[in-house]
């Protein structure tokens, strides 16, 4: 990290735009931007960090920064500010919207024409799935200033992209400098926290018929109470109440800040889940987990997490869930010593490059 007392010759306070998967219910999303808020406080004290969001009135009450709304808002923003900064998450993919990746790299391209430093910061990138997403995604990455990346896949990725262009790092996901805050009193310990999300099915009861096979099997051969966490409002508390309907005996934990969220999970004695963030919330608190991968972030995080071993894949038996479940209730020693740590230095590595390019220190 840079000397504070180089930070102070920066002279202004530099205004950063913060564009990213914010203000829309997502708690990972929303864990993402509080770890890169605390982590801006630390290591860019003289920085003054606005946020485009969906909810800026939302985004502000949760987080204490100034926020605009990301589209009304962005031009005039962008006009004030020094720098865009795209904050982790999985903003640069086409597998469940191209409206969305074609809406980033707009934002992205309008910076450039502001004549503003671009920066991604912990970014997972992909899948790419469509040609053309793959060339616009290209020809805009080619233009940043410096790109952190939250896992080796997706630096393959735009090596095969051609993006060579931008200083490219492999970092850590955001999230994993967030700090953790109690959960209320009523969200008490519990056995296995379970966060799953809808992925292919083509009806919601089929959805939260599988979820509640899941709370089954797992309460069943392993003796332990299931709470299910919902990780993105309202969608997964919508299957989540459907499949505790289905169970007697399973619970849905409270709607909760995102740092609760992460406090909540250190109550657990394993997770199973759909869901990253909830693996990450998992392994900032050494709880063993289960990965059942939709998508390829999910393995690559396990991989990077050293639980390489604890991946299913999204549709696995509920059989083969309730038995890795029991398993990991047993891990006494679920992540290899100073891994996570490791992966937090990574995460605080994302705004060293940010510091270093608001100095100019860029090739």
């Amino acid at each position: 990290m840079l000397p504070l007392a180089r930070l102070n010759r920066m002279g202004t306070h530099p205004r950063i735009l913060l564009t990213g998967y914010y203000g829309l219910g997502n708690c990972g999303d929303e864990a993402v931007l509080g770890g890169l808020l605390a982590t801006i406080g630390r290591q860019l004290p003289n920085a003054s960090p606005v946020v485009l969001s969906a909810n800026p009135q939302q985004t502000q009450a949760l987080h204490g920064v100034s926020a605009v709304h990301r589209v009304t808002g962005l031009l005039p923003a962008l006009a004030r500010a020094e720098a865009l900064v795209a904050g982790g998450g999985s903003l640069l993919q086409d597998a469940t919207s191209f409206r969305s990746l074609v809406f980033y790299l707009w934002t992205m391209r309008a910076a450039l024409a502001f004549r503003k430093k671009l920066v991604l910061l912990g970014q997972g990138v992909g899948p790419l799935l469509r040609p053309r997403s793959r060339a616009l995604t290209a020809a805009v990455l080619n233009r940043a200033h410096a790109i952190t990346l939250r896992d080796a896949a997706s630096a393959c990725l735009l090596q095969e992209l051609g993006v060579t262009r931008p200083r490219i790092e492999v970092c850590a996901d955001l999230a994993l400098m967030l700090e953790p805050c109690p959960p209320p009193p009523e969200v008490s310990d519990f056995g296995v926290v379970l966060a799953l999300r809808r992925w292919r099915e083509s009806e919601p009861a089929g959805a939260a018929a599988r979820a509640a096979a899941l709370c089954k099997g797992i309460a069943g051969a392993c003796g332990a109470g299931v709470a299910l966490l919902a990780m993105q409002e309202p969608d997964d508390r919508t299957l989540a109440e459907a499949a505790a309907g289905l169970v007697p005996g399973a619970r849905v934990l409270p709607r909760l800040a995102f740092a609760q969220v992460a406090g909540a999970v250190m109550r657990a004695r394993a997770v199973v889940a759909m869901r990253l963030h909830a693996l990450i919330f998992a392994a900032v608190a050494g709880v063993p987990s289960v990965a059942l991968s939709y998508d390829p972030k999910v393995a690559a995080f396990m991989e990077a997490a050293g639980r390489p071993g604890w991946v299913l894949p999204y549709d696995a038996s509920a059989q083969q869930v309730a038995d890795a479940a029991c398993r990991a209730l047993s891990d006494v020693q679920p992540y290899p010593l100073g891994r996570i740590d490791d992966l937090r230095r990574l995460a605080r590595r994302n705004l060293e490059v940010l510091q270093e390019v608001l100095e100019g220190h860029t090739p």
